[in-house]
């Protein structure tokens, strides 16, 4: 059930709620056994400016939560600023944390690494996994002449999370688990931080009706670490959500040309 709205003044508001029945999942075991998900209930809510004015705002939350008591909050926030008519800009700002207790960690073969309870030899281990994701995204677009423009795009991208409590699935096709006990498997092992800042320019230059010269640089950084390895000194790993490992990752940049002609034929 949805609905949306728009006033005298032109703004817009809308909502929604929605209810899905328990379902099957096929691919959660990466190719083992189906499991059971949970009933999910939950609804979204947002707004927006004037869209036929230059400077506008839009804003929108949601929450879904399921019967074995799954969450995921999501936020977004987004502007769009029509400069001049040869310039604009949109900016959105997106947020999400999401709690779930059947994130895929591995499957592993209790010949070589027994002590789990297992389906087949195989025990399909998950494990509580807390995650919070935040990412801004800047489009620019920018016409000098009818035959030149440059369009820019830029995110930086966090995305942290923090396990607990590993278990198994111990029956296929349905949503029961147990606790994984091989000795020594811990959740926290998983735990883990990836961040990444893209950035592209395009320039573009039409020289001659139908033929263009493309110039393009991207740069690229990125950063993947995870608790397990920092063994030798726990102390050292930081999951924390925050700016400040963006900028202490080396960038790579990659520059690209592409010309074309067209030839009437």
């Amino acid at each position: 059930m949805n609905g949306w709205f728009q006033f005298r003044n032109y703004k817009e508001a809308w909502w929604g709620m929605s209810y899905n029945g328990e379902g099957t999942h096929r691919y959660e075991t990466r190719g083992g056994p189906l499991i059971r998900e949970p009933l999910t209930y939950g609804g979204w809510i947002g707004g927006t400016t004037d869209t036929r004015k230059n400077l506008n705002f839009m804003i929108e939350a949601s929450y879904y939560r399921d019967t074995a008591l799954n969450a995921s909050t999501n936020a977004t926030f987004r502007t769009r600023w029509n400069q001049s008519s040869a310039i604009n800009h949109n900016l959105s700002l997106h947020f999400n944390d999401r709690s779930d207790d059947t994130q895929y960690l591995e499957t592993v073969n209790l010949t070589t690494s027994p002590g789990g309870i297992g389906i087949g030899g195989l025990s399909y281990v998950f494990g509580d996994i807390h995650q919070q994701t935040i990412d801004l995204t800047l489009r620019s677009n920018l016409l000098f002449t009818r035959t030149q423009s440059i369009e820019i795009y830029a995110q930086p991208y966090v995305s942290v999370g923090d396990y607990d409590r590993v278990r198994e699935l111990i029956r296929p096709d349905s949503y029961d688990f147990y606790t994984f006990s091989e000795p020594g498997y811990e959740a926290q092992n998983f735990d883990f931080s990836y961040a990444a800042v893209n950035i592209n320019a395009v320039y573009r230059w039409e020289y001659r009706p139908g033929s263009t010269f493309y110039l393009v640089w991207t740069q690229g950084r990125a950063q993947e670490d995870t608790r397990a390895a920092h063994s030798s000194n726990p102390s050292s790993f930081n999951n924390n959500i925050g700016s400040g490992m963006l900028f202490r990752i080396e960038p790579e940049n990659t520059i690209l040309a592409k010309i074309t002609y067209w030839i009437a034929i």
